[in-house]
C-alpha cells in the first residue's frame, strides 16, 4: 500500500509568491505524513541508561540493532546488523552480572545468547543454547544467582524452562511434560515472593495454561486461575507494592482483564476494564511511582494507555482519537520518567515518554526520522483546481486535489480502502477530467471523474470483466476522446464523446503510438508493411489515415536517388554526393576516393548485387538500401573513379529506381 522514499519527504512543492526577491518554493500539502518506523521495543534499564531494540537507519541493513538512550546524551547504537526482524519477531533484553544479554542469531553460527561489548560497539555469542535452528531464547529473568528463560531444548523435547549460570553453562531446570514434542512453552517469568513466577501449560496435570511458580528447587502450579482444564492464560505480569498483577481469564465472563495476586489468597480480578464477556488484554504492565500503568482496549477508546486508581482503570493517553487504537511495546522507567515504545502515524514505532501532565505521552527520540512520500505526479489543471495522482500511506494511489482555499483533498478513492486504483492519463475533457486507472471488478479502464458529483464513473469496460484494456494515449480531436486501448486480440484506436458514446476507429495501421492533435489533424506513429514504421495522419473530415513521407526527393539536388523498393538500410561513410545511373543493366555509380561504396541488395531477391571495376575485381557487398530516396547535399570534392555493377537478372527480381 505504502511507498517508501529513501530521502525525507518533500511532498508537493509550489512556486512561493513574488513578495521576495528569490522566489523560493514552499511545502503545500504533507498528503503523505506518515514516518519510516525505528522498530522500538523491550525497553529495559542498564548501566543508567535506557536500552532497547530498534532500526537505526544510519546503521545500514534492515536488521535489529541494540540502541542506549540517556536525555543528557542522546542515543548511541551499541551493536548493528546481527538479527533481522523476520528471524527476531520478539526481543527481549535482560541485565545479568553487569552483562546485558539478549536473543542472537550471529551469522553462519545459529541460534544462542548474545552479549554487548559496550567498548567494541558489537554483539557476539555467549552462549550456544537450545538447537540451532530453533526459535531465540526468550522471556529472559534473573532470579537467584543464574538466568532463566524459556528454550527449545530440542524438537522432542519441546520448549521448557532452561537456565544459565555466571560461567553461562545452560541447563535444564522443568520439563513440563516427558512426552515428544510437548514442551510448556514458559512465558512472562517474573520474580514475586521469592519465586520465579510464569505462565506454562501444565500438559500432563490437565489444567490448561495456568500460573507456576519455581522456588529454586522445584516447579509446581501457583493458581488454577481458570479451573479445570481451561486456560487462564496469565501474562505481562508486574510487581507493584508487594502485588502481583496480571492479564487472565478467571472464565467468570468477563474476558482477559486485570487480576491481582498476593502470594496467598487466589489470584482475582481486580478490574473490569472492558465490561461484559469481550475483555479488555491488558497488557505491557509495569509500576511507575507506586501505580500500575498498562495498555488495554475498551469500546470507547480503543487500545490505549490506562494506569490503575484503586479498583479503577483510568485513561492516561488517547494516542489515537476515539475508538481507534494506538499500539505500544514494552515500558521501563529511568530517573523518575516512564518511557515507552509507542506508535503514531508521522513518527511511527519509536520511543516515547509520559508527558509531565500525566495524560499524554510524547515523542523522546526518533530512531527513524526519514517519512514516506505520497510522490505526487501527473499534474493537471482541472475545474480551476489542480489534480493530481497521490499516495496518503490509507488509500493508496489515488486522485487528489489541490487549491489555496481547501489545501490538498482526497478527490475520489477509486479502489475503496488501501487498494490503489493507480490513475493515469488526466485530460480534462468537456466539463469532466477523463483518466484510466483500476476500477472496481472491471480492471484497468477508461474513467470519467464529475467534479460536481466528487464521484467517478466506468466510462467503458472495453475488455468486459476483471481484464485490463490498458487505455492510453488520450487525445481530443474535435469533439471526440482518441486513445489506444486493448480489448483482448490487440491494441486498437477507439474514440468517445457524449453524444456518440464508445465506438472502435476502423483504418488505422498496425502498433499505433503517440496520439497528438495540432490544427485538425491527429498524427501518430504506426506500421504497414508497404512503408514500415511511419509517421500517419488523420483527420475528421477524410476519415481515413494516411502515411506521410518525410524524405521527399529535390530533383535539382546533386543527390544519390537510390529507390530499392522493400530494401531497408544505406550505409555511407561519407555524406558525399554520389549519382547513379543505370544504363544497360548496369548500375554506374561514383565513388569518392575517402568513400566506402554503396553496397547494394535486392531485400526479395536476398542476394548480393556483384560489384566490378572496369579493370580489377571489387568486393562483394552485404549491407540493404533504404527505400526512401536518400539525399547527400554535398557536393563533390575529389576526383572520383567510376565503378560498375552488372545486374544479372536471376539475382534481381525488382528493377533498380533511377533518376
Amino acid at each position: 500500500m505504502l511507498k517508501p522514499a529513501v530521502a525525507r519527504f518533500i511532498g508537493l512543492l509550489l512556486a512561493a509568491g513574488a513578495s521576495s526577491a528569490t522566489p523560493a518554493p514552499f511545502l503545500a500539502a504533507d498528503i503523505n505524513p506518515v514516518g519510516y518506523s525505528g522498530n522500538v521495543q523491550a525497553l529495559e534499564v542498564f548501566n543508567g541508561s535506557l536500552v532497547f531494540g530498534g532500526n537505526d537507519p544510519m546503521a545500514g541493513g534492515a536488521t535489529l540493532d541494540v540502541i542506549s538512550y540517556h536525555p543528557t546524551a542522546g542515543a548511541v547504537t551499541e551493536a548493528s546488523n546481527f538479527a533481522t526482524h523476520a528471524s527476531l519477531p520478539a526481543f527481549y533484553l535482560c541485565e545479568f552480572n553487569g552483562r546485558l544479554f539478549f536473543p542472537f542469531l550471529p551469522r553462519g553460527s545459529g541460534f544462542g545468547l548474545g552479549v554487548l561489548d559496550q567498548d567494541a560497539k558489537q554483539a557476539t555469542l555467549a552462549v550456544a543454547i537450545g538447537m540451532t535452528t530453533s526459535p531465540f531464547p526468550a522471556f529472559m529473568t534473573v532470579f537467584g544467582e543464574r538466568m532463566f528463560m524459556g528454550v527449545l531444548g530440542s524438537d522432542a523435547q519441546g520448549r521448557e524452562l532452561w537456565a544459565v549460570d555466571a560461567a553461562m553453562n545452560p541447563s535444564l531446570i522443568h520439563e513440563f511434560s516427558t512426552a515428544v514434542t510437548m514442551g510448556g512453552d514458559p512465558k512472562y517469568l517474573t520474580v514475586f515472593d521469592n519465586k520465579l513466577f510464569m505462565q506454562a501449560n501444565s500438559l500432563a496435570m490437565n489444567k490448561g495454561v495456568e500460573l507456576f511458580a519455581y522456588d529454586g528447587t522445584e516447579v509446581s502450579l501457583a493458581a488454577d486461575i481458570n479451573a479445570g482444564a481451561a486456560n487462564s492464560n496469565p501474562a505481562h505480569m508486574a510487581v507493584v507494592a508487594g502485588v502481583l498483577y496480571m492479564s487472565a481469564d478467571g472464565g467468570n465472563g468477563n474476558g482477559q482483564e486485570l487480576y491481582a495476586y498476593d502470594g496467598t489468597n487466589a489470584p482475582a480480578m481486580v478490574a473490569d476494564v472492558n465490561a461484559g464477556p469481550d475483555g479488555s488484554f491488558p497488557e505491557w504492565l509495569v509500576e511507575f511511582s507506586s501505580t500500575l500503568y498498562f495498555v488495554a482496549t475498551t469500546p470507547a477508546t480503543g487500545r490505549e494507555l490506562f494506569r490503575l486508581d484503586g479498583s479503577t482503570a483510568v485513561l492516561v493517553a488517547d494516542t489515537v482519537p476515539g475508538a481507534g487504537d494506538g499500539e505500544f511495546g514494552k515500558m521501563a522507567v529511568l530517573d523518575g520518567v516512564l518511557y515507552m515504545a509507542a506508535h503514531t502515524v508521522k513518527a511511527g514505532m519509536e520511543l516515547f515518554r509520559l508527558a509531565s501532565s500525566g495524560n499524554a505521552i510524547a515523542l523522546e527520540h526518533d530512531v527513524d526520522s526519514r517519512a514516506y512520500s505520497s510522490i505526487p505526479e501527473l499534474f493537471t489543471v482541472y475545474d480551476e483546481q489542480l489534480y493530481f495522482v497521490a499516495d496518503d500511506g490509507v488509500h493508496g494511489s489515488e486522485l487528489w486535489r489541490y487549491n489555496t482555499t481547501h489545501g490538498a483533498e482526497l478527490a475520489a478513492d477509486i479502489m475503496p480502502g488501501p487498494v490503489s486504483s493507480e490513475p493515469y492519463q488526466l485530460v480534462p475533457f468537456h466539463g469532466s477530467l477523463l483518466l484510466a486507472g483500476k476500477f472496481p471488478e472491471a480492471g484497468i479502464e477508461l474513467l470519467q471523474f464529475d467534479s460536481k458529483a466528487s464521484e467517478v464513473q466506468l466510462l467503458a469496460d472495453i475488455k468486459p470483466g476483471s481484464g485490463d484494456s490498458y487505455p492510453s494515449n488520450l487525445c481530443i480531436l474535435g469533439a471526440h476522446m482518441y486513445f489506444l486501448a486493448n480489448s483482448g486480440a490487440a491494441s486498437a484506436v477507439y474514440k468517445y464523446s457524449e453524444e456518440s458514446g464508445l465506438a472502435l476507429v476502423p483504418g488505422f495501421p498496425k502498433a499505433v503510438s503517440g496520439l497528438v492533435a495540432m490544427d485538425g489533424v491527429m498524427y501518430f506513429s504506426g506500421y504497414h508493411a508497404d512503408a514500415g514504421m511511419e509517421l500517419w495522419s488523420y483527420s475528421e473530415a477524410v476519415s481515413v489515415a494516411k502515411p506521410i513521407q518525410l524524405h521527399v526527393a529535390d530533383p535539382n539536388a546533386h543527390a544519390l536517388q537510390l529507390c530499392l523498393t522493400h530494401s531497408h538500410a544505406v550505409l555511407d561513410a561519407h555524406p558525399i554526393a554520389h549519382p547513379i545511373v543505370v544504363t544497360h543493366g548496369i548500375a554506374y555509380l561514383i565513388v569518392d576516393a575517402h568513400t566506402i561504396a554503396h553496397p547494394i541488395v535486392d531485400a526479395h531477391a536476398n542476394r548480393d548485387l556483384h560489384c566490378h571495376a572496369d579493370d580489377h575485381p571489387f568486393v562483394n557487398v552485404h549491407t540493404v538500401a533504404d527505400f526512401y530516396p536518400i539525399q547527400h547535399p554535398k557536393p563533390h570534392i575529389h576526383a572520383n573513379p567510376i565503378y560498375h555493377c552488372n545486374i544479372h537478372p536471376e539475382q534481381h527480381r525488382h528493377p533498380l529506381g533511377h533518376q
